[in-house]
């Protein structure tokens, strides 16, 4: 059994870092996402799921307002980058010790100019958003027929840190990778 599940990277947003889960989509993230959005209307998508964030849940409604989808977007936790039992203090105190071993880091507040690499500054981190993409799609395998396809909805780092293949760069915001799965395993990943 294999299906495709689209990974896309929520539009531009006004967030103060990945911790803030109010952040809205921008006026260049809404057309950034339109403008994908038109690039899927020949993708006959299975379903929509959405990391619970709002700037996730704003592109997955955009997605599905521009393709006519009338399906109910489905959120889970496992596209995001901390699961629904941890609390956001708990979060929020990971990452500042993550950030805090980049030796050129600015702050992420003024200055989105700076990559975290989760493999390399919290590994555990990197390790559970593995696991938790993986069983995500273990489960929507078995709930979806052979050939669908899923989009997902998620954020930058969970997408790149989920790929067991490396790729050329980091989806950009409004950007994403089609993850092909197959037998229990991603098999293959490209750029959307």
């Amino acid at each position: 059994m294999s299906i495709d599940v689209i990974f896309l990277r929520h539009g531009n947003d006004d967030a103060k870092g990945p911790e803030d889960e109010e952040s809205s989509l921008t006026n260049e993230g809404i057309c950034q996402i339109e403008r994908v959005a038109r690039n899927l209307r020949e993708t006959k998508l299975s379903a929509v799921y959405a990391s619970p964030l709002l700037r996730t849940i704003e592109t997955g409604e955009i997605v599905c307002k521009t393709l006519g989808i009338k399906r109910p977007i489905v959120l889970d936790w496992r596209l995001c980058y901390r699961n629904k039992n941890s609390p956001l203090e708990e979060f929020v105190n990971g990452y500042n010790n993550a950030i805090a071993k980049i030796s050129s880091y600015k702050d992420l507040r003024t200055e989105r100019t700076v990559q975290l690499d989760w493999v390399q500054v919290w590994p555990r981190k990197a390790k559970e958003i593995q696991d938790n993409v993986l069983d995500f799609m273990k489960e929507i395998s078995e709930i979806f027929e052979p050939g669908s396809i899923i989009l997902a909805v998620s954020h930058g780092g969970v997408i790149e840190v989920a790929s067991p293949f490396p790729f050329e760069k980091t989806p950009k915001k409004g950007e994403g990778l089609i993850f092909h799965f197959c037998k229990g395993k991603i098999r293959g990943v490209c750029q959307l």
